[in-house]
């Protein structure tokens, strides 16, 4: 049991930082990033 629940937790944290660092890497989180600060600066106008 212990040793599925390391096997399952394994997966979980290799995924996650997978993901992770698909994120860092894709374009779509520069867009998301440079929406928030567009939609900030344009509030303070």
């Amino acid at each position: 049991m212990m040793c599925v629940f390391f096997i399952y937790v394994s997966v979980i944290t290799f995924w996650s930082s997978e993901i992770a660092s698909i994120f860092k890497l894709s374009p779509v989180s520069d867009r998301k990033v440079n929406l928030v600060g567009t939609l900030g600066g344009g509030g303070q106008k």
